[in-house]
């Protein structure tokens, strides 16, 4: 993995992963968009519902150079339930607007 600031001037051959990008990848239509997309399309498992189960999840995922999600897994969870049903959602989210560094995806 090649961790690049955005005003460094190596050229990319495309091959390289970076962390850092002059322009991000970001969800259509923005964070806030994001959250409204979360918000509505999970749905708390009625098992843990009943049970009085809350909790964080904590999700890592990669975004392809398409935008699409991939390596998409729970860092710390709640419930078996839960974890899934968090990462089915983050899993069916819409492609992402790619990022850019130097000028390439």
């Amino acid at each position: 993995m090649i961790e690049a600031k955005a005003d460094e001037s190596v050229p990319s051959d495309g091959g390289d992963l970076f962390t850092i990008y002059e322009q991000i990848f970001e969800y259509p239509s923005g964070q806030e968009a994001m959250l409204t997309y979360l918000a509505t399309k999970i749905q708390y498992p009625e098992d843990t519902f009943k049970e009085g189960i809350v909790g964080q999840v904590y999700i890592s995922f990669s975004v392809e150079k398409d935008g699409a999600m991939s390596e998409v897994k729970f860092l710390r969870g709640v419930s078996v339930s839960i974890d899934a049903e968090a990462v089915r959602a983050e899993c069916e989210m819409p492609i992402w607007n790619s990022g850019m560094q130097w000028g390439k995806l």
